[in-house]
This record gives C-alpha cells, structure tokens and sequence, in this order.
C-alpha cells in the first residue's frame, strides 16, 4: 500500500504519511528539510533561517551580527558607546570621556569647572578652592574687594592705595566733608561750602564763597569772597589743612569755629559798608596769597590739598565779641 500517494509503498516510506519525503531527515516526517539560508542547517532547527551568518538570535537578533569592537563584553547593537570599552552608554560626559566625580559633589568632572572642589561648579570670581563670599553684598567677592566690610560695588580707589574709599571714609582716614562718597582730597579743583554761619548782633548771617579754581601751580585768579558781614568791622581770614571742624566759638554764641587747628590768619581788612547793618564785604586772592607767602601753612601747594577756610570779625556785643561766617573747603587743582 501506498498511503501518501507518493510511489514509493509504505513498506519502504519512512514516511508514509509525508508525500514530499521517504525519510524523516534532520527535520522529521511532515517538516521540510529546506534550508533557506544556505548555511547548512535546516530552517526547522535555524533560530534564523534567513540569515547564513547566525543559528540563534543572540543579543542582536537574526540579520544583525553580535559583533563586540570594543571587546567589553556587550555587542555593538546594545552598546550605546561601542567603541568605548568603560562604557555601555554616554552618561552625562559621552562615550570615550568618563563620568568621574573627583570631588563627590553630584556633578561629573566633564562638567566641573572646579573638578577638586565640592563646593563649587565653576571658578566664580575667586577661583577654584576658594569661596566667591561677598560679605557686604555689593555683589564684589571678598577675594577681590578692597573694601570688604562696606558696600562700594564700583570698588572706587581714588588715590590707588588698594583700600577701597568706602573704607577710607568710614576708618576716617580720608574725609568726606560733602558726603558724595569721594575723599576730598581725590576731588580735584571741587570747591563747596558748609557749616553754619552765626547770627551777629544785627541779625547778619556772613557768608563766604569762591571765584574760580584752585590750582597749585596758579599765582593768582583764585578769590574767596565774604557777604553780609557787620558793616565796618575788622575782618580777617583764617584757614588750615587739616579738615574741616565743628565747634562752638564761644557760651552763649551761634558761632561755630569751622577748621581744625592749626590755622592761618590772613591780614585783616575792613569789611567797609555802613554800621550796623549787613553790608560788609571782604575778598582775598588766595592763590596770590599762597604765591606771595612762601612760608604760610599750606605752602608748597600740591595737587589734591585740601584747604579749610572762614572768616571772623568783630562783633562787639556778641559772645566773644566776634562771629564767624560759614566755612569753605576747597582741593587744589594740578
């Protein structure tokens, strides 16, 4: 009998169900013994029978090759940096650039600008290994500010000694008599006015003020000049290099004395106008002065001094007998 039809009788199919085979093969009756892939095996015990370079899917599966360039131990088809061999996938840093901490503080050396300091990612204004610290928040770190205590975020340093003026100021070791943040003696050519005058007898408040520049290289053009003085009284000049003061002339009097010891009187005038009454005036060249008293406290003049000056007068009624204009400071010029 011939049960598969396939001419050969079933004494001598071994596989007489199986009209396509005589003989089970490698694959068994009822399973083609094809190989698709001519690689050998047949497609029934190929895992990838469409592929002559692989039996079994592997990591890559059938079509893709299990090929390892960096030799880790991981195929390039699942190696996110195949040619890397510390490495499976690019991390922070990428493939071929490790992610190292050196400093332990969350952020990988590739991206530390301070790669051995933990409390910092990039070199600030003071650099790695030290603290940016701004102790008076002037946005200035304390590595860099010369004046570490006292807000001065233009870290002004007038007179280039390294110690911002902000310090200068508040130590007192440079003044500021018009309290614009500048040492007096940076303000070069600056002339201004302050303190209080005192009410004389005739209700007079003198005032002193200047014409022109300061300079220590002039002779002459530089006047200082008083108004509202007593009439007909003895007026007189005084002044000093040693900054402004503020003390009261005499008990009872309205005056202030307004520059600090030593001063200089200047030869006295007469304020000339009319007696008692506010009419009296007096004027002086200073820079003519200075030019023509070679020994006067102050000579040789320089740039960047700083002179104090007010005027006093008779006043005979008054405490004292005499009363003080306001004061002037001014700062020569080159």
């Amino acid at each position: 009998v011939d049960s598969d039809g396939d001419g050969t009788a079933d004494c001598l199919d071994g596989c007489p169900n199986d009209p396509a085979k005589i003989a089970p093969g490698v694959c068994g009756c009822g399973v083609s013994d094809v190989d698709s892939d001519g690689d050998g095996t047949a497609d029934c015990i190929d895992g990838c029978p469409n592929d002559p370079l692989k039996l079994a899917a592997g990591f890559c599966g059938c079509g893709n090759p299990e090929t390892d360039s960096d030799n880790d131990g991981t195929p390039d088809c699942v190696d996110g940096c195949p040619n890397d061999p510390a490495k499976v996938a690019p991390g922070i840093c990428g493939c071929g650039v490790s992610d190292v901490d050196s400093d332990g503080d969350g952020t990988p050396d590739c991206n530390d600008g301070c790669p051995n300091d933990p409390a910092k990612t990039s070199p600030g204004q003071c650099g790695c290994g030290v603290a940016d610290t701004d102790t008076d928040g002037d946005g200035v770190a304390d590595c860099n500010d010369n004046c570490v205590a006292i807000a001065n975020p233009t870290q002004s340093d007038c007179d280039g000694d390294n110690v911002g003026d902000a310090c200068e100021i508040f130590a007192g070791t440079q003044l500021d008599t018009n309290l614009n943040g500048t040492p007096d003696d940076c303000e070069l050519g600056s002339v201004f006015t302050y303190c209080t005058a005192g009410t004389t007898t005739n209700g007079c408040n003198a005032l002193i003020t200047a014409i022109g520049t300061p300079s220590a290289a002039a002779t002459s053009g530089f006047v200082l000049v008083g108004t509202g003085i007593e009439g007909q009284k003895q007026t007189l000049l005084y002044y000093g290099v040693n900054g402004p003061s503020a003390q009261v002339w005499a008990p009872g009097s309205s005056s202030f004395k307004c520059v600090k010891q030593p001063v200089q009187r200047v030869a006295p005038q007469n304020s000339g106008g009319t007696v008692n009454t506010c009419s009296g005036v007096y004027a002086i060249d200073f820079s003519n002065y200075l030019a023509t008293h070679p020994s006067a406290i102050g000579n040789p003049a320089f740039a960047g001094e700083v002179f104090n000056a007010q005027l006093w007068f008779r006043d005979p009624p008054a405490p004292s007998t005499s009363s003080l204009s306001n004061a002037v400071q001014f700062t020569m010029a080159p």
